[in-house]
């Protein structure tokens, strides 16, 4: 017969022993020692870093612009593009949290971008992934339409791509009362 004692169970069960801890717990307390459940809370340190959803959204959110592309270069594959719409969608509801995506989704000034973006993904799930792409990607311009100037005065402001964005036929594609070069945007 083979025999096993708690300290071996332990080894053998790895992370999956935690209702062994808690029994091992007991014992420590009704001997007087201390156990690494007795620990005070307040004296851990904090976790530095993103969180495990954060990390999952992330996650999330690369595959699904790795199955829309695919769906893309597939020429347009419903089932890539759909897959990847999903994967983004939900994403980025782990990445910024689900009240931070509603908020961003239902402004009142975002509310043409987000029903065009619906459309689209309602589009792309009924079969037609070119029209829904097309509708998407609209609405994305329009739900982020506030974004662009900041992301004019950072083009100008690099090096190489900045000459080219500093040119007038370039520039006049962005409304001069909002994009100035020495004025910072807020972000």
């Amino acid at each position: 017969m083979v025999s096993f004692e708690e300290s071996d169970v332990k080894i053998i069960m790895g992370d999956f022993g935690n209702h062994l801890e808690g029994q091992d717990h007991r014992r420590r307390k009704e001997q007087g020692r201390k156990s690494s459940l007795d620990e005070d809370d307040s004296k851990r340190k904090p976790k530095r870093g993103i969180g495990c959803l954060k990390e999952i959204g992330l996650g999330l959110t690369g595959f699904g612009v790795i199955f829309t592309l695919l769906g893309v270069f597939l020429f347009f594959e419903r089932s890539f593009v759909a897959i990847g719409n999903i994967l983004l969608l939900s994403g980025v509801t782990l990445t910024i949290g689900l009240m931070s995506t509603l908020q961003i989704f239902m402004k009142r000034q975002n509310l043409k971008g987000s029903a065009s973006f619906a459309v689209g993904f309602v589009l792309i799930m009924l079969g037609w992934p070119v029209l829904g792409m097309i509708w998407e990607t609209c609405g994305l311009f329009v739900l982020f339409s506030g974004f662009w100037p900041t992301v004019a005065v950072f083009l100008r402001k690099l090096p190489i791509i900045g000459g080219i964005f500093r040119q007038s036929s370039v520039s006049s594609f962005f409304p001069r009362n909002r994009v100035k070069m020495g004025k910072r945007m807020p972000i």
